[in-house]
C-alpha cells in the first residue's frame, strides 16, 4: 500500500484504557494494509504499548513526545544523496 502512517497516542498509565483510541487507530490503519513510518519513541517494536507510540503523563509527555517527534521527522526526510 502506498499509504503511510505514524500515530502517537497521548494519555495516562492509571486509566484501564491508556490511549486506546491510538492503539484502537493504529491497529485498523495496519489491518487495511498501510505501512508504519514510527513502532515507538526510538523506532522499536512494541515500546510503549505495542506497534504505535503511546506518550505517558505519568513519565512526563516531553520525555517522549519529542524523540518520537523527532524519529518521525527523520523517517520523513528525503534520503540523502
Amino acid at each position: 500500500s502506498a499509504w503511510r502512517f505514524a500515530v502517537l497516542g497521548l494519555g495516562d498509565s492509571s486509566y484501564d484504557q491508556f490511549c486506546k483510541a491510538g492503539k484502537d487507530l493504529d491497529r485498523l490503519l495496519g489491518e487495511l494494509g498501510a505501512s508504519r513510518l514510527v513502532t515507538g519513541p526510538s523506532g522499536l517494536a512494541a515500546l510503549h504499548g505495542g506497534p504505535c507510540g503511546a506518550a505517558d503523563e505519568q513519565g512526563g509527555l516531553d520525555t517522549l513526545v519529542e524523540p518520537w517527534a523527532t524519529h518521525l521527522l527523520t523517517r520523513l526526510a528525503p534520503p540523502p544523496d
